[in-house]
């Protein structure tokens, strides 16, 4: 299903480059390492310049990936319902809000302690100075994600990149 596969490096340690060239070389001309223009993430996407082929861009950070999630992901760019389409990814700058709208990712409180807990069966406990997860200003712990991409949730705001 894969013609080739662009290795687009932005940076790199000499020993994993070094594995890098030899992996390339040794799959050429199916593996490649091509240029890349522009500055940051733009790096990335410099390589597709072909409208008619189909990209699959996969991190350096993936943890796991089925047999079928490539196949599917190019069917699913087949069937032209969408421009792209995108693996169900945790701590992304989109899918953040759905998994929060779906209560994929919920807001987490620490068990109370014993002595929040002595107020009874329905009592509101007291704060202590020093309770867990409790705001100054009385807020969640964790704010709506925003349902933007590159929203200011992403880059100014802890809660986004902490679960």
């Amino acid at each position: 299903i894969l013609d080739r596969v662009l290795f687009v490096v932005l940076a790199a340690m000499r020993d994993d480059l070094a594995y890098l060239h030899h992996l390339v070389a040794e799959h050429s001309p199916y593996f490649s390492m091509p240029p890349v223009t522009g500055g940051r993430l733009a790096k990335i996407y410099s390589v597709c310049t072909d409208p008619k082929t189909i990209y699959v861009k996969i991190d350096d950070d993936m943890v796991f990936l089925s047999d079928e999630a490539i196949p599917e992901m190019v069917r699913e760019r087949l069937r032209q319902r969408c421009v792209l389409v995108s693996a169900n990814v945790v701590n992304h700058a989109i899918l953040s809000a759905v998994h929060q709208d779906i209560g994929a990712i919920r807001n987490f409180f620490p068990p109370l302690e014993e002595d929040e807990l002595a107020g009874g069966e329905g009592a509101v406990p007291a704060r202590r100075s020093g309770a867990r997860w409790i705001r100054d200003d009385d807020s969640l712990p964790m704010a709506p994600i925003q349902k933007k991409s590159q929203s200011e949730c992403v880059w100014r705001m802890w809660e986004c990149a902490a679960w």
